[in-house]
């Protein structure tokens, strides 16, 4: 009996010992559209903020000894196409400072395919991270159709008893209309909440236990665009969802048909912390924390200052080569001789401002183009040989490109309030559109391509990421209908415009006429 009772309470404390270590630790860190800041860089008026190499010290203390520990690091895609420390170096620098983190994944975003089918090869190779999208496919030299990258990834943890973890990856089929024309050919997006399902069945058959939806649909809450939230709904088997696209800063999950969906701040201001308590395979429990990247608001940092990364600072500095001759060269040349003069970009129609309106209309092929002066620095000059250091200087802000569909009604009220701010940063640049204008302020005699403007029609606009939050005043853009954010900079899209044509004559055209 002795014996026997010796024998049960030993399998007894081996039985409670096994359940107690089928309890697995996973920690999940991620960030959301990098779009192209490998370095700190000024942001709303403020110096040295983000940046992967301070972003690396970060995660490296939140990690903690990734030997022992069960950490999956992540990116929700999107990681080039901004800053010049990253488009003129076709994203090498981004790439730098994620292998050195390192990262596990990262979803395919829309600055990947605007890029050549080459290019984006050229930076898949240089990835020592995987590249994930399920419904991304390109056609191969014989025409048949295969996946531009992995649909999906399985990482173990936990040893022998330990648990499988598969992520795999969407995009928004919105991405075809942010394609250049040029590169609209080698890349087939699919419908991605099918190609969901069939990723996630794909690994229900490889026997996975956690899986994780690491996407770049976008997080929509009146379900108005197919999103992470239509995801949610359309399927079955998936613990979480990581999704990027709309630069939201959830300070919790929000959580829909069960299914708790992150995203944290764009840029790489700010890291994802996802801790999930595993017991029987099964997720049991998560705790989320959202940790800043040296943030400030107003002038002031969030959270405690955060050291950079040597390591890393210096991989992406070795990827720079040749960066001053690079920002020196030429890019294109003013026809007349004359230098551009910005003091009156903010009272009045101004040449470099229609030079830059023209060069979003042809990138956006928009109907109108309204770009507040402020974002243009009135105290410089454009030289007659224009090379991107002018032009940074120029155009200081990081805005990027956005549309919005407003009707000829809404328009005009903009351009009211824009002649009432006359002298000011909120006083409009415009492209696509011709106007008059009276000491009353009252705007009148409106064509687009010399039709006349209808109330009633609803047009598409192109702004700037700040004017989209109501910046200078703009509350009526802040409804967002129809919003595209293009994800490529102001200033980028004018560097591209001007080495296209590689002499200009920017003119005043009589776009906005002042009548008494």
């Amino acid at each position: 009996m002795r014996i026997l009772t010796a024998i049960f309470f030993s399998l007894f404390c081996f039985t409670n010992y096994f359940t107690f270590s089928n309890t697995i630790n996973l920690k999940i860190l991620f960030t959301c559209d990098n779009n192209g800041r490998p370095l700190k860089f000024r942001n709303m008026e403020a110096d040295d903020q983000g940046g992967i190499p301070a972003r690396a010290t970060l995660i490296s203390k939140l990690a903690g000894n990734r030997k022992k520990n069960n950490v999956l690091i992540l990116d929700t895609g999107s990681i080039f196409t901004g800053r010049p420390e990253s488009n003129l170096f076709n994203g090498a620098t981004d790439i730098a400072g994620y292998n050195s983190i390192p990262y596990d994944a990262a979803a395919i975003g829309i600055t990947e395919l605007q890029r050549s089918r080459s290019d984006f090869d050229a930076i898949n190779n240089r990835a020592e991270f995987y590249y994930l999208s399920a419904n991304v496919s390109t056609l191969t030299l014989t025409k048949r159709e295969e996946l531009l990258s992995d649909g999906y990834h399985i990482k173990k943890f936990g040893g022998y008893k330990g648990i499988k973890v598969g992520i795999f990856s969407v995009i928004t089929e919105d991405v075809r209309n942010l394609i250049p024309a040029e590169n609209k050919n080698d890349y087939l997006i699919s419908d991605p909440i099918k190609a969901a399902r069939d990723a996630i069945n794909e690994l229900k058959k490889q026997k996975v236990d956690i899986i994780i939806g690491l996407t770049h649909l976008g997080y929509y809450p009146d379900d108005s665009n197919v999103g992470s939230r239509t995801l949610a709904n359309s399927v079955k088997g998936v613990d979480l969802i990581i999704d990027g696209r709309t630069g939201l800063n959830f300070s919790d999950a929000e959580v829909v048909n069960g299914i708790p969906i992150f995203q944290t701040m764009k840029w790489g201001l700010y890291v994802g912390e996802i801790d999930l308590t595993i017991t029987n395979k099964k997720v049991k429990s998560y705790k989320y924390a959202n940790h800043p990247v040296n943030f400030k608001v107003n002038g002031t940092l969030v959270g405690e200052k955060i050291s950079e990364d040597e390591k890393t600072l210096s991989n992406i500095e070795k990827a720079m080569k040749n960066k001053d001759r690079i920002l020196s060269k030429k890019i294109a040349t003013i026809t007349n001789g004359a230098s551009i003069d910005l003091k009156t970009i903010r009272t009045r129609e101004n040449e470099f401002g229609n030079l830059l309106c023209d060069a979003i209309l042809d990138y956006t092929k928009a109907d109108v183009v309204l770009q507040n002066s402020g974002g243009i620095n009135y105290k410089e000059s454009i030289d007659n040989s224009i090379n991107r250091t002018s032009l940074d200087k120029a155009m200081p802000y990081d805005n990027s490109v956005v549309t919005v569909n407003l009707t000829g009604r809404e328009i005009i009220k903009i351009l009211e309030y824009s002649i009432s701010r006359k002298g000011y940063g909120s006083f409009l640049q415009v492209g696509g559109i011709k106007f008059m204008y009276n000491s009353s302020g009252e705007v009148y005699e409106l064509y687009l391509n010399k039709t006349q403007l209808n109330r009633d029609k609803t047009y598409k606009v192109a702004i700037n990421s700040w004017l989209a939050i109501g910046g200078d005043g703009y509350e009526l853009f802040k409804e967002k209908k129809g919003f595209v954010d293009y994800c490529a900079l102001t200033r980028e899209v004018l560097y591209d415009y001007l080495a296209a044509k590689k002499t200009v004559k920017p003119v005043i055209d009589g776009r906005m006429k002042f009548t008494n």
